[in-house]
Protein backbone atom coordinates (compact mmCIF):
# COMPACT_ATOMS: atom_id res chain seq x y z
CA UNK A 1 0.00 0.00 0.00
CA UNK A 2 1.47 3.40 -0.96
CA UNK A 3 2.36 5.75 1.85
CA UNK A 4 -0.16 8.53 2.45
CA UNK A 5 1.19 11.86 1.32
CA UNK A 6 0.62 15.44 2.37
CA UNK A 7 -1.89 15.89 -0.46
CA UNK A 8 -3.89 12.68 0.09
CA UNK A 9 -7.48 13.11 1.23
CA UNK A 10 -7.20 11.48 4.72
CA UNK A 11 -4.07 13.50 5.52
CA UNK A 12 -5.56 16.72 4.21
CA UNK A 13 -8.63 16.09 6.37
CA UNK A 14 -6.38 15.63 9.40
CA UNK A 15 -4.65 18.96 8.79
CA UNK A 16 -7.95 20.75 8.32
CA UNK A 17 -9.52 19.22 11.44
CA UNK A 18 -6.44 19.78 13.56
CA UNK A 19 -6.02 23.38 12.41
CA UNK A 20 -9.64 24.05 13.37
CA UNK A 21 -9.11 22.45 16.79
CA UNK A 22 -6.04 24.61 17.40
CA UNK A 23 -7.94 27.76 16.50
CA UNK A 24 -10.85 26.77 18.75
CA UNK A 25 -8.70 25.96 21.80
CA UNK A 26 -9.48 28.20 24.77
CA UNK A 27 -7.08 26.79 27.37
CA UNK A 28 -3.71 25.10 27.62
CA UNK A 29 -5.54 21.86 28.38
CA UNK A 30 -7.44 22.14 25.08
CA UNK A 31 -4.14 22.58 23.27
CA UNK A 32 -2.62 19.64 25.14
CA UNK A 33 -5.35 17.37 23.76
CA UNK A 34 -4.72 18.63 20.23
CA UNK A 35 -0.98 18.15 20.56
CA UNK A 36 -1.46 14.55 21.65
CA UNK A 37 -3.24 13.84 18.35
CA UNK A 38 -0.45 15.55 16.40
CA UNK A 39 2.25 13.53 18.15
CA UNK A 40 0.37 10.27 17.54
CA UNK A 41 -0.32 11.08 13.88
CA UNK A 42 3.37 11.67 13.14
CA UNK A 43 4.43 8.67 15.25
CA UNK A 44 6.47 10.59 17.79
CA UNK A 45 6.10 10.02 21.54
CA UNK A 46 7.21 13.26 23.20
CA UNK A 47 6.79 16.97 22.62
CA UNK A 48 7.90 20.22 24.17
CA UNK A 49 6.76 23.76 23.34
CA UNK A 50 9.18 26.39 24.53
CA UNK A 51 10.69 29.84 24.23
CA UNK A 52 14.36 29.91 23.30
CA UNK A 53 16.49 31.17 26.20
CA UNK A 54 17.56 34.80 26.07
CA UNK A 55 20.17 34.30 28.80
CA UNK A 56 22.38 31.36 29.72
CA UNK A 57 20.82 31.20 33.18
CA UNK A 58 17.28 30.28 32.14
CA UNK A 59 16.16 26.76 33.04
CA UNK A 60 14.07 24.45 30.90
CA UNK A 61 11.15 24.72 33.33
CA UNK A 62 11.16 28.51 32.91
CA UNK A 63 11.20 28.22 29.12
CA UNK A 64 8.56 25.51 28.74
CA UNK A 65 5.04 26.43 27.68
CA UNK A 66 3.66 22.90 27.30
CA UNK A 67 5.18 19.43 27.34
CA UNK A 68 4.60 15.75 28.04
CA UNK A 69 8.21 15.13 29.02
CA UNK A 70 8.49 13.01 32.14
CA UNK A 71 8.91 15.25 35.23
CA UNK A 72 12.02 13.27 36.21
CA UNK A 73 13.64 14.08 32.86
CA UNK A 74 12.80 17.78 33.09
CA UNK A 75 14.15 17.98 36.65
CA UNK A 76 17.36 16.18 35.73
CA UNK A 77 17.81 18.41 32.67
CA UNK A 78 17.70 21.48 34.91
CA UNK A 79 19.74 19.92 37.70
CA UNK A 80 22.59 19.35 35.25
CA UNK A 81 22.00 22.78 33.63
CA UNK A 82 21.84 21.23 30.16
CA UNK A 83 19.94 24.17 28.65
CA UNK A 84 23.07 26.30 29.00
CA UNK A 85 25.12 24.27 26.53
CA UNK A 86 22.33 22.94 24.33
CA UNK A 87 23.47 22.59 20.70
CA UNK A 88 19.81 22.47 19.68
CA UNK A 89 19.06 25.87 21.22
CA UNK A 90 22.17 27.32 19.62
CA UNK A 91 21.26 26.07 16.14
CA UNK A 92 17.59 27.04 16.46
CA UNK A 93 18.61 30.68 16.92
CA UNK A 94 20.23 30.58 13.48
CA UNK A 95 17.57 28.91 11.35
CA UNK A 96 13.89 28.94 10.45
CA UNK A 97 14.03 25.41 9.03
CA UNK A 98 13.17 22.14 10.79
CA UNK A 99 16.11 20.80 12.78
CA UNK A 100 16.45 17.03 13.09
CA UNK A 101 18.58 15.57 15.86
CA UNK A 102 19.81 12.24 17.18
CA UNK A 103 22.18 11.01 19.85
CA UNK A 104 25.18 11.28 17.52
CA UNK A 105 24.53 15.03 17.25
CA UNK A 106 24.25 15.33 21.03
CA UNK A 107 27.55 13.51 21.48
CA UNK A 108 29.32 15.57 18.84
CA UNK A 109 28.13 19.03 19.85
CA UNK A 110 28.28 18.95 23.67
CA UNK A 111 31.28 18.78 25.92
CA UNK A 112 32.15 15.25 27.04
CA UNK A 113 30.59 15.51 30.51
CA UNK A 114 27.35 17.09 29.29
CA UNK A 115 27.06 14.75 26.32
CA UNK A 116 27.38 11.68 28.54
CA UNK A 117 24.70 12.97 30.92
CA UNK A 118 22.37 14.11 28.12
CA UNK A 119 22.64 10.87 26.15
CA UNK A 120 21.98 8.75 29.24
CA UNK A 121 18.94 10.83 30.16
CA UNK A 122 17.43 10.91 26.69
CA UNK A 123 17.93 7.22 26.10
CA UNK A 124 16.49 6.36 29.51
CA UNK A 125 13.27 8.14 28.58
CA UNK A 126 13.15 6.95 24.97
CA UNK A 127 14.27 10.18 23.30
CA UNK A 128 16.53 8.66 20.65
CA UNK A 129 15.87 11.11 17.84
CA UNK A 130 13.49 13.88 16.90
CA UNK A 131 12.92 17.18 15.19
CA UNK A 132 12.49 20.77 16.34
CA UNK A 133 10.28 23.19 14.45
CA UNK A 134 11.44 26.81 14.89
CA UNK A 135 8.71 29.35 15.67
CA UNK A 136 8.46 33.05 16.34
CA UNK A 137 5.96 35.29 18.09
CA UNK A 138 4.49 38.37 16.35
CA UNK A 139 6.83 40.41 18.56
CA UNK A 140 9.83 38.57 17.16
CA UNK A 141 10.66 36.32 20.13
CA UNK A 142 12.00 32.94 19.06
CA UNK A 143 10.59 29.64 20.20
CA UNK A 144 10.27 26.07 18.99
CA UNK A 145 8.26 22.90 19.23
CA UNK A 146 10.28 19.73 19.64
CA UNK A 147 9.09 16.20 18.86
CA UNK A 148 11.01 13.15 20.04
CA UNK A 149 10.95 9.42 20.33
CA UNK A 150 12.26 6.72 18.07
CA UNK A 151 11.28 6.65 14.40
CA UNK A 152 12.85 6.98 10.96
CA UNK A 153 13.75 10.39 9.57
CA UNK A 154 10.69 12.31 8.45
CA UNK A 155 9.95 12.55 4.72
CA UNK A 156 9.80 16.01 3.16
CA UNK A 157 5.99 16.07 2.92
CA UNK A 158 5.64 14.96 6.55
CA UNK A 159 8.03 17.65 7.67
CA UNK A 160 6.10 20.26 5.68
CA UNK A 161 2.84 19.23 7.32
CA UNK A 162 4.29 19.21 10.81
CA UNK A 163 5.91 22.59 10.21
CA UNK A 164 2.53 24.04 9.25
CA UNK A 165 0.71 22.64 12.29
CA UNK A 166 3.54 23.65 14.62
CA UNK A 167 3.37 27.25 13.42
CA UNK A 168 -0.39 27.33 13.99
CA UNK A 169 0.02 25.74 17.40
CA UNK A 170 2.76 28.09 18.58
CA UNK A 171 0.78 31.13 17.45
CA UNK A 172 -2.29 29.93 19.37
CA UNK A 173 -0.47 29.08 22.60
CA UNK A 174 1.21 32.48 22.46
CA UNK A 175 -2.19 34.12 22.07
CA UNK A 176 -3.57 32.18 25.03
CA UNK A 177 -0.59 33.14 27.18
CA UNK A 178 -1.48 36.76 26.53
CA UNK A 179 -5.09 36.10 27.46
CA UNK A 180 -6.06 37.41 30.88
CA UNK A 181 -9.01 37.72 33.17
CA UNK A 182 -9.36 40.83 35.23
CA UNK A 183 -11.37 41.99 38.17
CA UNK A 184 -12.54 45.59 38.32
CA UNK A 185 -9.69 47.79 39.46
CA UNK A 186 -7.61 44.75 40.31
CA UNK A 187 -4.84 42.52 38.96
CA UNK A 188 -5.16 40.05 36.09
CA UNK A 189 -4.64 36.33 36.04
CA UNK A 190 -3.25 34.60 32.97
CA UNK A 191 -4.86 31.61 31.35
CA UNK A 192 -2.11 29.36 32.72
CA UNK A 193 -2.57 30.69 36.24
CA UNK A 194 -6.31 30.06 36.04
CA UNK A 195 -5.77 26.51 34.74
CA UNK A 196 -3.52 25.76 37.73
CA UNK A 197 -5.98 27.28 40.20
CA UNK A 198 -8.90 25.30 38.75
CA UNK A 199 -7.01 22.03 39.07
CA UNK A 200 -5.89 22.90 42.59
CA UNK A 201 -9.52 23.65 43.45
CA UNK A 202 -10.40 20.19 42.11
CA UNK A 203 -8.01 18.67 44.64
CA UNK A 204 -5.08 17.99 42.32
CA UNK A 205 -1.52 18.16 43.61
CA UNK A 206 1.03 20.19 41.68
CA UNK A 207 2.40 16.97 40.17
CA UNK A 208 -1.08 15.81 39.13
CA UNK A 209 -1.91 19.23 37.68
CA UNK A 210 1.39 19.21 35.79
CA UNK A 211 0.59 15.84 34.24
CA UNK A 212 -2.82 17.08 33.07
CA UNK A 213 -1.42 20.33 31.69
CA UNK A 214 1.61 18.73 30.09
CA UNK A 215 4.14 20.71 32.09
CA UNK A 216 6.20 20.32 35.27
CA UNK A 217 5.26 20.62 38.94
CA UNK A 218 7.77 23.46 39.28
CA UNK A 219 5.98 25.37 36.53
CA UNK A 220 2.59 24.78 38.16
CA UNK A 221 3.94 26.06 41.46
CA UNK A 222 5.40 29.07 39.67
CA UNK A 223 1.99 29.97 38.21
CA UNK A 224 0.27 29.45 41.56
CA UNK A 225 2.84 31.65 43.30
CA UNK A 226 2.38 34.34 40.64
CA UNK A 227 -1.40 34.22 41.09
CA UNK A 228 -1.01 34.37 44.86
CA UNK A 229 1.15 37.47 44.58
CA UNK A 230 -1.36 39.18 42.30
CA UNK A 231 -4.31 38.27 44.53
CA UNK A 232 -2.36 38.98 47.74
CA UNK A 233 -3.19 35.59 49.22
CA UNK A 234 -1.27 33.57 51.80
CA UNK A 235 -1.33 30.05 50.35
CA UNK A 236 -2.93 27.79 47.73
CA UNK A 237 -6.16 27.35 49.67
CA UNK A 238 -6.52 31.11 50.10
CA UNK A 239 -5.79 31.60 46.38
CA UNK A 240 -8.53 29.13 45.38
CA UNK A 241 -11.04 30.64 47.80
CA UNK A 242 -10.39 34.21 46.66
CA UNK A 243 -10.54 33.21 42.99
CA UNK A 244 -13.96 31.63 43.55
CA UNK A 245 -15.19 34.66 45.52
CA UNK A 246 -14.10 37.02 42.75
CA UNK A 247 -15.73 34.88 40.08
CA UNK A 248 -12.46 34.07 38.35
CA UNK A 249 -13.17 30.33 38.47
CA UNK A 250 -16.38 28.37 38.97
Amino acid sequence: MPRKTFASAPVADFYETTSAAIAAALTSYDLLKVMKTIVAFFRWRHFIVLHLPETSEESLSELTLLTNWEPELSRAYDTHMLAKGSPIFSRLRKTTLPLAYNMDLVKAKRCRRDSDVAVQLFQKFDHFNGVYMPAVTPEGHRGAIGYGGRREEMAADESAGLTYLSARFFERITELNKGTQTMPGGPYLSDKELDCIRLTAAGKTSAEAAALLGTTANTVNHHLASASEKLQTQNKTHTVAKSIRLGLID
